[in-house]
């Protein structure tokens, strides 16, 4: 007499037993991950945050938004980031080195590189620069609700100054630092 066995693993290779699973596997896409750890950034930063008035949070976030100008490790680890923000921070550093001149294609520039992507980029740098303890819990969990709600003033600071950050690194001359040769 033989055992019945009732999980027997799907097909599909979810790991998940036969009666629970869809029948399928489906990878989530990066704009919906992006979403989701936005989201679960933000759950606890409401609660740190909740007891603040209205007016206490927009200054919060506007002191968010001058910390992307003030710090310079702020910058750099949003330049670390990977290749779609990477990608677009350089895309808009090309657009602002035609000088300032051109404001509506800069807003147009930094309206498509503001993508969910960008905006996790940004949370990952605002923590780290919390880390080191060059911003306050309070800033941060400000700053990490306005990301989560979507495109934000934050989100343009930060790329504008991520960008400018690649113009100056551009513009050094080679020759900078070495010593000339007799």
């Amino acid at each position: 007499m033989g055992l019945l066995v009732r999980k027997r693993p799907c097909s599909c290779g979810s790991g998940r037993a036969r009666h629970d699973c869809c029948g399928r596997f489906r990878r989530v896409d990066e704009t919906r991950a992006a979403a989701a750890y936005l989201i679960r950034q933000a759950r606890p930063a409401r609660d740190l945050v909740g007891p603040f008035s209205p007016v206490a949070l927009a200054s919060l976030q506007a002191e968010a938004a001058d910390l992307a100008v003030r710090c310079p490790q702020f910058a750099e680890a949003l330049l670390g980031s990977r290749d779609p923000v990477a990608s677009d921070l350089r895309r808009l550093a090309r657009v602002l080195e035609r000088g300032p001149g051109n404001e509506p294609m800069i807003r147009v520039a930094v309206q498509q590189a503001d993508t969910p992507m960008a905006r996790v980029a940004i949370a990952r740098a605002l923590l780290v620069v919390r880390e080191a303890g060059l911003a306050d819990e309070h800033v941060v969990a400000a700053a990490m609700l306005e990301l989560a709600a979507g495109p934000s003033p934050l989100t343009a600071v930060s790329l504008r100054t991520a960008a400018s950050g690649l113009v100056r690194r551009s513009r050094v001359p080679v020759g900078v630092g070495r010593p000339a040769h007799a």
